[in-house]
Formats: C-alpha cells, structure tokens, sequence
C-alpha cells in the first residue's frame, strides 16, 4: 500500500557499507505524498544528488551547511568502521 510506514530501524552493528550493499544499484528511497508538515512542505520535491552538486543548489543556506555537515559525518563513520574492521574503503 503506498501509505507512510516508519521503516523498521537498521541493526546497530550493521555498517554503513552493508547498508549501501543492501539498497541496491540506483536505490530511490520512496517518496509518500502528503507527509509535509504544512501546505508548502506537501508542494516540496525531493531527489538524490552528488554531495557537490546539493551544496552548489543550496549555496548561501543554512541547509548547504547542514549537507556539508551530514556528510561530514558519513564520511568519519566509515573511517571508523574501515580502521576498525581492516576494510579497503572501497564503497
């Protein structure tokens, strides 16, 4: 059915590269209509970008910043994960 579900949360030792492996090759995450918070939210189209070029569209917001930082924070955990794990970092 196309309503909303909370989807269920991923195991706590599951790895960020397992993670990506388990999408699959050209995963789109499922967008659910209606799900915005006010009438504008509900007007709002999503889609998946490179890093770079979701901080070039958002350049001089607050959500460039939050992106950068987002991302930031992918790339540390995966640096742990790979030290902690001896993995070759090929994602």
């Amino acid at each position: 059915n196309g309503e909303y579900q909370i989807t269920p949360p991923f195991p706590r030792d599951m790895t960020l590269k397992e993670r990506i492996a388990a999408e699959g090759e050209g995963y789109e995450p499922v967008r659910h209509q209606n799900t915005g918070v006010n009438e504008e939210e509900q007007l709002y189209e999503s889609y998946l970008l490179p890093i770079e070029e979701a901080v070039e569209k958002l350049r001089g917001t607050v959500m460039a910043d939050v992106v950068r930082k987002g991302w930031q924070g992918v790339c540390e955990r995966r640096e742990m994960e790979e030290k902690s794990s001896g993995a070759d970092g090929v994602f």
